[in-house]
């Protein structure tokens, strides 16, 4: 069932062609936009998820030359999929997990989980990521200061809409993701 949920994710994601951002490897961060709430300002990577009202998780070890501690997360694009901006060998590649989490790999691997979607473009049209997507915030705590990014989809076996990151005890709130370009530091690395 992940697998068709996922195939569901994949064709979603590619059904229309869109133009991709004039050039790749610009730095950018991406903003929360047409919420239906309060919610504004960026998104930050930390703890390997993407969350709103938590801050930057970057990592700089003492034994890399010229590293800066790195209180913004931000992005760059490479042929139709999204990367952290990040000095680390072999990068970090930012994907949705076959539950609909935004997240990214961790550092020094590339594995991403079977089923997992990749194709995260940013379009030059209007500067946001595949506005094919559906993405909500939903709370983690119950205060609501914390939220995390999942994508919505429909689950291709039962028809169905997922939103894994809903539960009874929390609220969701739908969003779009903006790319706003960025020219502070690269990252060494997001933890």
């Amino acid at each position: 069932m992940k697998f068709l949920a996922a195939l569901s994710l994949f064709s979603l994601a590619s059904a229309i062609p869109l133009k991709q951002r004039q050039s790749d490897d610009a730095p950018f961060t991406l903003n929360l936009r047409w919420s239906n709430s309060p919610l504004s300002g960026p998104i930050n990577a930390n703890g390997s998820q993407f969350w709103h009202g938590k801050d930057t998780a970057s990592f700089c070890p003492e034994n890399i030359p010229g590293c800066k501690t790195v209180n913004t997360t931000s992005f760059v694009g490479r042929d139709g999929q999204l990367f952290l901006n990040t000095g680390v060998p072999g990068g970090q590649q930012v994907y949705v997990s076959p539950t609909g989490l935004l997240t990214y790999t961790v550092p020094h691997s590339a594995n991403i989980p079977e089923g997992s979607l990749t194709d995260l473009e940013v379009f030059s049209t209007n500067n946001f990521i595949n506005p094919f997507l559906t993405f909500h915030l939903c709370s983690v705590d119950q205060e609501d200061t914390q939220w995390h990014l999942v994508l919505e989809y429909t689950n291709a076996t039962t028809g169905s809409i997922v939103n894994s990151g809903y539960t009874e005890n929390n609220a969701c709130t739908r969003v779009s993701l903006e790319a706003v370009p960025y020219e502070g530091d690269t990252a060494w690395e997001f933890s």
